[in-house]
């Protein structure tokens, strides 16, 4: 049986709500196995187990966003299918009708399994956070020391990796913005490719410039990084 997984992106509304909403109509005599969630980035944020069940379907269908978004956020969950087969249907940018064509079985064909996670909503905080594009990621730390959040840090073997989800700040993605690899991805984000889209050559150039200027405009980016710093040293003193 075919597993669909579908992200209605209810906090944020990066998802055309007319478009899940068909898809979601379209899949209801399907005879799949059906699993919807009001937001897959904050299940997947705080590594909800109701995700954990996905990692045992052999042939995983999640309609959401970008392939590369839901990619890697399913691997930061661990919900990445062992068997490595999954299917994104991007109802973000993706023609209604053309997600349709690609949903699977006949209308009709039977009732579908629900297999929705039925417990509460991880914290709403969770909603905003980085995820790491390995495939890309040069493993450069920048993005350890521009953060003055401590959202990233090294694990044991020296690769970056996204610790602390919950210190993000909504609608930040400065650090995305100076990855000098574009391997940081916001899901929420307007802008591409930090937001998931495919990566294309001329875009990195000028994220390269972009971030050129960002680190510069206020002066050098060993002084920006000090003052960094030292504002999330007070915060955190005045917190305490």
């Amino acid at each position: 049986m075919k597993t669909v997984f579908l992200c209605k992106c209810v906090h944020w509304q990066t998802l055309p709500k007319d478009t899940w909403k068909r898809v979601l109509d379209a899949l209801s005599d399907r005879g799949v196995e059906l699993a919807v969630v009001e937001d897959l980035c904050q299940r997947a944020a705080a590594r909800d187990p109701a995700l954990a069940q996905l990692a045992g379907k052999d042939d995983l269908i999640v309609a959401a966003c970008y392939p590369r978004t839901v990619e890697w956020l399913l691997k930061w969950a661990g919900a990445m299918p062992e068997s490595g087969k999954l299917t994104v249907l991007n109802m973000r940018t993706g023609p209604a009708d053309r997600v349709l064509e690609s949903l699977p079985g006949e209308p009709g064909a039977g009732e579908n399994t629900d297999i929705s996670p039925s417990d509460q909503e991880p914290a709403p905080q969770m909603r905003w956070f980085p995820v790491l594009d390995y495939s890309r990621c040069q493993n450069c730390k920048q993005c350890i020391s521009f953060c003055p959040f401590g959202v990233y840090t090294l694990d044991k073997e020296g690769i970056v990796r996204v610790a602390n989800p919950q210190n993000c700040k909504d609608n930040c993605p400065a650090c995305a913005r100076m990855c000098p690899s574009v391997a940081i991805i916001f899901p929420k984000v307007k802008d591409t490719p930090i937001n998931g889209d495919v990566v294309r050559d001329e875009e990195v150039e000028r994220r390269k410039a972009e971030a050129v200027r960002e680190r510069l405009k206020d002066g050098d980016i060993h002084s920006i990084l000090a003052k960094r710093r030292e504002r999330a040293k007070a915060r955190k003193l005045a917190s305490e």
